[in-house]
This record gives structure tokens, sequence and C-alpha cells, in this order.
């Protein structure tokens, strides 16, 4: 679960680069596959932290700068 969070915040982190187009480069077994797309699912934040997985595919992190989830 630690490194399915990792690679989440990973993904959110490199998102945000304006006008990036970004794909994974390797299968991460379980995870996900190589030359999968990265898609910006947010972005305005003010920092993102501690991303959790839920099983209906959404995901939750917090943004402690504005002391929310």
């Amino acid at each position: 679960m630690m490194l399915l969070s990792f690679f989440l915040h990973a993904f959110v982190l490199v998102a945000q680069v304006p006008g990036a187009t970004q794909v994974v480069s390797e299968d991460i077994p379980g995870i996900v596959k190589a030359g999968t797309k990265i898609e910006l699912v947010k972005s305005g934040l003010d920092g993102a932290d501690d991303p959790i997985g839920l099983p209906d595919g959404a995901t939750l992190f917090t943004e402690p700068p504005a002391n929310r989830i």
C-alpha cells in the first residue's frame, strides 16, 4: 500500500507540469502498465500529500497549507 501511495503522489506531481505529456516508462506490476498516459486530475493546489486510493477509483489527499482533505 505504501508503494501505491508513493506512485500516486509521484503521478500527481508529474502531471502538474504545464503542457507536459508524460507516460509511465516501465511496468509497475499490479499498479500500472508501461505506456499508460499520466492524466492531470487537479491543478491549482498549494501542495498535495498523503494520497489514498479508494476501491471505487477515487483518490483522496491532503492539502496541508489549505488545511483540507
